[in-house]
C-alpha cells in the first residue's frame, strides 16, 4: 500500500498500489508522468482520494511533448473506489505553453472496483490558486477519463494591439 500524507506529492510513471492500493490523503497530490514527457502513473489496485486531496496535471511549453496523468488498472472487483468530494484538480502550466487546451488528468478505462463503483464528476472541483497563470478551468469526463480545458492568462500569438 502507499499512503500521500498531508504536503506531500506523488508522480512519476511508475506502478504503485500492491495488495492494499493507494490513499491520497487531505492535503496530498497525485500527478502522473515525467514533466515534459508525459506518461501515465499506474494504480493496479484499490485508490482512494480523501476530501480536499488534489490531483494535479503539469503543462510544459510544449504539451505535445507529453503531459501526464493519473490511470486506474484494478481489475479486482473486491478492491474499492473511494472519492470523497472535494477533489481539487489544479494545472500548473508553462506561461510559455499554449494560450488554451485540454488535459486528461485521470484515466480509468478498463478498471473494475467494487460495486461498480467509477469517478462522478460532481466530485471533483477545479482549483486555480492565487497568482495562477490558469484563467480559466473546465472539467469534463469523456468516456472513461477526466479531462480538465483550459485557460492560460497570456495573451494568443495575433491578439498584440499597439496603441499609439
Amino acid at each position: 500500500s502507499f499512503t500521500v500524507a498531508t504536503g506531500s506529492s506523488l508522480g512519476g510513471t511508475n506502478r504503485v498500489g500492491g495488495a492494499e492500493g493507494v490513499t491520497v490523503q487531505t492535503g496530498g497530490t497525485i500527478c502522473g508522468g515525467e514533466y515534459g514527457r508525459g506518461g501515465s502513473l499506474t494504480v493496479d489496485s484499490a485508490f482512494k482520494m480523501e476530501a480536499n486531496a488534489m490531483l494535479k496535471a503539469e503543462i510544459p511549453a510544449d504539451p505535445a511533448a507529453g503531459v501526464g496523468y493519473v490511470k486506474l488498472t484494478n481489475t479486482d472487483p473486491a478492491k474499492t473506489l473511494s472519492l470523497t468530494a472535494p477533489i481539487g484538480v489544479r494545472i500548473d502550466a508553462d506561461p510559455a505553453g499554449p494560450y488554451r487546451g485540454s488535459v486528461k488528468l485521470l484515466d480509468w478505462s478498463g478498471a473494475v472496483f467494487k460495486d461498480g463503483a467509477v469517478p462522478q464528476l460532481a466530485t471533483f472541483v477545479a482549483d486555480i490558486p492565487a497568482g495562477s497563470n490558469v484563467r480559466n478551468m473546465y472539467l469534463s469526463i469523456q468516456g472513461s477519463a477526466l479531462y480538465a480545458a483550459y485557460v492560460l492568462d497570456t495573451v494568443p500569438l495575433g491578439s498584440v494591439f499597439i496603441v499609439r
